[in-house]
């Protein structure tokens, strides 16, 4: 066994100074490739809109994003980006319109509504706003059924790749007769 080494030392040492080669090669490679994709990923993670700052006023009904865009920008980040992204969009004004999902009786005698956007452009894109409000606020808000059209107005409080939560909520039409 030692004489066969001994006769064949050359050959073992270029093949493994090759492999030594190939993998420092392979690892400068990758190392340089995972810094450019570190890169691509930091400058698509600004903010596309920023929040409203101390002191910024805008008309209240001011819709500063596309809600639908949003949502596809933060589920097209990878995941363990999405909270990340999803952010920059909390302290953002938005003016919703959708159909009813839910509605329920919840703490402080207020109300929560779901209310669930499509997208009319492709890809189809489904967002979920929650928000909520005092029922002595708006009358007639426990006639509203299931798929009435609801149009309500607020600050993102929460964003995620499937919609928003909204603080500061303010209805401004709802049910088939758009109060």
């Amino acid at each position: 066994m030692k004489s066969m080494i001994l006769e064949n030392i050359r050959w073992i040492f270029s093949g493994i100074g090759v492999v030594i080669i190939v993998s420092l090669w392979t690892y400068f490679k990758r190392r340089r490739r995972r810094q450019q994709e570190s890169t691509l990923v930091g400058s698509q993670a600004e903010p596309i809109h920023r929040p409203l700052g101390a002191g910024t006023s805008l008309p209240p009904h001011a819709q500063i994003i596309d809600t639908f865009e949003a949502v596809r920008i933060i589920k097209a980040a990878p995941i363990l980006q999405q909270d990340a992204i999803a952010k920059h969009y909390e302290g953002t004004r938005v003016d919703c319109t959708g159909t009813l999902d839910y509605m329920a009786k919840w703490v402080d005698n207020n109300l929560r509504l779901d209310i669930e956007m499509w997208s009319k452009d492709p890809p189809l894109t489904r967002a979920s706003i929650v928000f909520y409000v005092g029922p002595t606020e708006y009358t007639g808000l426990g006639l509203l059924k299931k798929g009435d059209p609801v149009r309500v107005s607020g600050i993102i409080d929460h964003a995620s790749s499937v919609g928003f939560t909204l603080k500061d909520a303010k209805l401004i039409s709802y049910g088939s007769g758009q109060k």
